[in-house]
């Protein structure tokens, strides 16, 4: 089965730049991110009840109106990015639903940026 496009950008995300040093030293961290209230969401769609998240990091490339981080949740990793000017991100949970890897997207219409106001 080939990957979706979701897959093959969580796949390039995790290989480019999560290690990525640069990366890191320009972030700022998000934590009060509009981010968490959405993944809990996210969360919740997934499993089909409410569960808390642990650990919520959100960073942010504020140049770039980019947010990425990571969460847990009943032994489960979750990664995600998002790019506020699209009001859509990417997630992977860890482990998936059925084992291995669960790849979605999400959208936040609302957040998208009015370029009448920027």
């Amino acid at each position: 089965m080939l990957p979706d496009s979701y897959e093959l950008a969580a796949a390039y995300f995790l290989e480019e730049f999560v290690a990525d040093k640069g990366l890191l030293d320009e972030s700022e961290p998000a934590p009060e991110s509009f981010l968490n209230e959405a993944l809990k969401q996210v969360v919740a769609t997934m499993l089909d009840r409410p569960a808390e998240l642990d650990e919520v990091m959100v960073l942010s490339l504020s140049e770039y109106k980019f947010f990425y981080g990571a969460a847990s949740f009943e032994d489960r990793a979750m990664l995600f990015f998002y790019f506020e000017e699209e009001g859509m991100g990417v997630f992977t949970v860890m482990p998936g639903s059925k084992g291995g890897v669960d790849v979605g997207r999400f959208e936040l219409p609302s957040r998208r940026l009015d370029p009448q106001r920027n």
